[in-house]
């Protein structure tokens, strides 16, 4: 991603898993076309956690996002979204809404199509995105 700034804004973290899976190895690689990111996510705040967004492209055209922080929580489940711009812009605009981090493992995984106002993105598309990933310590609130 050009210009996202993947940072993690939240604080108290998160709250939606992926979890194990039986399938075997190869039919999971025949959904990725091998091309994938990985950006080093950052606290944007007095939280001292750090983490890792991968995205990988998908044949059928979509982008695979996985989110995996270095620390846990014993519950609760935190809010992922794509803004558009910045890490310090406030307010910014939601560019997607990503599936919560769980509390209890640290992860997330989310496949994009299309963005909030339902235009189409691709793998490309998001490594030109001018945006930055936030984590949220709650959906609504101060956090």
């Amino acid at each position: 991603m050009k210009y996202v700034k993947s940072y993690l804004l939240l604080v108290i973290l998160i709250g939606f898993g992926v979890g194990c899976s039986d399938e075997d190895p190869q039919v999971i690689d025949e959904i990725y076309t091998g091309n994938e990111s990985t950006y080093p996510l950052q606290s944007a705040s007095d939280f001292d956690i750090t983490g890792a967004a991968t995205f990988k492209e998908r044949v059928d055209g979509g982008t695979d996002v996985s989110i995996v922080l270095d620390k846990t929580f014993d519950t609760g489940e935190f809010p992922v979204h794509l803004h558009f711009g910045d890490v310090a812009t406030d307010k910014a605009e939601i560019a997607s809404l990503l599936l919560p981090i769980a509390g209890n493992n640290g992860t997330s995984m989310t496949t994009i199509f299309t963005l909030s106002d339902e235009s189409k993105v691709t793998f490309n598309d998001l490594k030109e995105f001018d945006g930055s990933l936030k984590i949220h310590l709650s959906a609504t609130g101060e956090g």
